[in-house]
């Protein structure tokens, strides 16, 4: 049956001829607006007038008519186009141009307005006067408006796999389908894929219409390594919002979409490459599920690291969120980094309900980010909103990564003022990435040496962030006697520092004595860059004069 159903899922084209006519004013009251393209409308905006700055197609998506609720009249959805010379045509309704399936299904539909056309008078009818924001058919007819340029022109032509031409790359709701027919993103610089996802869709044989406008991803060819692809929200003719980049992804971090849920209504992909890139990424939109009234229902289960994630809530919509984190058995050191900006007060809160390894709970309410969480068995990220008429615009985007915690063997921490025995142990004279040192100074893991040359005896002061692993990370002390260098063994930075879970940070102090050399061995992390701020290159040492300071910046550090 859902094969039947998808499958009867068309584009209607409907070819309109407009006659003049006498009448020439508004239909319903609303804003008079001038968006530039592209922008997104709901068939329930407060809109009166739209004016145009070129000749524009709209497309019209709307959920089926199955849905006994909130009776959806594409009828009263009505275009009057304000020509160049003041004249007006007759009204065109959104149900010429969108037709139904045998399912009883909208299929997707478009028009093209006349290149004269200024202003067009856009009409709703009553449907929408009694009906709350909350109410699942307030955004269950989407207005998608694009230049006509790229309607009929070079996006014309683009293809999914095995469908048909879709004009303007425009795509409707694409049922569960990733087994059957696949829905591939094919976009190129000149032509990104739009996607558009109602509220209130219900399937036939699974009917779970919701507020909740959810968008998946599935990744299949990797793009070469100079292809770059952007997913964003289409803003609406109403309301810009500051960012509409929802995530970047190139081969590097392209995995990443697998674990990657929208909350969004119109979403678009697009590309810096000259050519159409094909079978690359896969898309399903659907009405996700709720677990409360207005909340949508989400989650990720996690077995190895995962970087630079995201969670983010609906820009347009009033729809909350609770997400489900668990983590497998086998990855139950795990440490989640989240980030966020701050919280507007009195408009949203963000809740953290976590269970840990160790069979505690514990719940976080509004916390300040950067925000860490390390043994997490489990935990809900609640987001609510706390007055939504006057709150609406205020959003929410958490960046997160999961790191692994991975136990060195030592079991005790000395004082950090204590040195270690002088143990002879070769020399490793591989490494030639000198650099003189004098202090104070202070170095990166990520920076190009391996050979420190004190001026000076110096003392060391470590400094690393939670999710940094140091226990590849070693400083071997070295001397001259005579002209024969000889070196102790290799010092783990766990012999001198300790961890301090309120502030997140690992850190400690060992002064050289009568150093003459300092060799750094990075293990797997002499293969990462200062430029990588989450990967470990950022992670510092602070040198100075043996006793030159006169406050402890560990102590510092505590007492703050």
């Amino acid at each position: 049956m859902r094969c039947l159903i998808i499958l009867a899922v068309t584009i209607l084209i409907t070819t309109i001829t407009a006659r003049a006519s006498s009448s020439c004013s508004p239909t319903s009251p609303g804003a008079i607006i001038t968006p530039d393209l592209p922008f997104t409308l709901f068939a329930s905006s407060n809109v009166s007038e739209i004016n145009l700055s070129a000749s524009t197609c709209v497309f019209v998506y709307s959920a089926n008519v199955l849905q006994s609720q909130d009776a959806n009249d594409l009828s009263q959805i009505t275009f009057q186009e304000r020509k160049k010379d003041g004249s007006c045509s007759n009204f065109t309704k959104a149900s010429d141009f969108v037709g139904q399936s045998d399912y009883k299904e909208f299929d997707l539909g478009y028009f093209c307005f006349d290149d004269s056309t200024t202003s067009v008078y856009f009409g709703r009818g009553d449907q929408f006067d009694y009906m709350s924001e909350y109410s699942m058919g307030w955004r269950r007819t989407i207005l998608l408006f694009l230049e006509k340029e790229k309607v009929v022109g070079p996006c014309q032509s683009s293809t999914s796999f095995g469908r048909p031409n879709i004009p303007g790359n425009v795509h409707g709701i694409i049922f569960d389908l990733w087994h059957e027919d696949p829905n591939y993103a094919s976009v190129s610089a000149d032509c990104p894929a739009y996607f558009l996802t109602p509220t209130g869709v219900t399937e036939i044989d699974d009917p779970k219409a919701s507020v909740c406008p959810l968008v998946q991803f599935k990744t299949h060819l990797t793009p070469p390594p100079e292809i770059s692809l952007t997913i964003e929200t289409v803003q609406n003719g109403l309301r810009n919002i500051s960012d509409p980049v929802i995530t970047e992804f190139s081969s590097q971090n392209f995995e990443n979409l697998n674990s990657l849920s929208i909350l969004c209504n119109v979403i678009v992909v697009k590309t810096n490459a000259s050519i159409w890139v094909n079978y690359t990424l896969e898309v399903k939109n659907k009405n996700g599920e709720l677990s409360h009234p207005e909340v949508c229902k989400l989650g990720q289960h996690f077995a190895a690291p995962m970087n630079d994630l995201l969670l983010s809530s609906d820009p347009y919509g009033l729809e909350m969120f609770d997400y489900e984190i668990t983590t497998d058995a086998s990855f139950q050191n795990s440490i989640f980094e989240f980030y966020f900006d701050p919280l507007v007060a009195d408009c949203v809160s963000l809740n953290f309900d976590c269970v840990f390894t160790n069979g505690t709970s514990q719940p976080y309410k509004n916390p300040s980010s950067p925000f860490v969480l390390d043994s997490l068995k489990s935990a809900v990220i609640s987001f609510r909103r706390e007055k939504a008429s006057t709150c609406s615009a205020v959003e929410v985007k958490i960046h997160y990564s999961v790191s692994q915690f991975i136990p060195t063997t030592t079991t005790t921490v000395p004082s950090p003022t204590t040195t270690m025995d002088h143990i002879p142990h070769p020399c490793n004279v591989s490494y030639q990435r000198m650099s003189s040192l004098t202090p104070p100074a202070m170095l990166f893991l990520g920076d190009v040496t391996d050979v420190l040359v004190p001026t000076e005896p110096v003392c060391l002061y470590y400094y690393s962030s939670v999710q940094f692993d140091p226990s590849q990370l070693r400083f071997q002390p070295a001397f001259f006697n005579g002209s024969t260098e000889e070196c102790y063994a290799p010092m783990p930075v766990s012999y001198f520092t300790s961890f301090n879970k309120t502030y997140n940070v690992t850190y400690g102090r060992y002064c050289f004595k009568n150093a003459e050399r300092i060799y750094i061995h990075k293990g797997i992390w002499s293969l990462i860059k200062r430029v990588s701020t989450r990967n470990g290159g950022q992670q510092f040492f602070y040198f100075c004069l043996n006793g030159s300071l006169k406050e402890d910046p560990v102590r510092t550090l505590e007492a703050k």
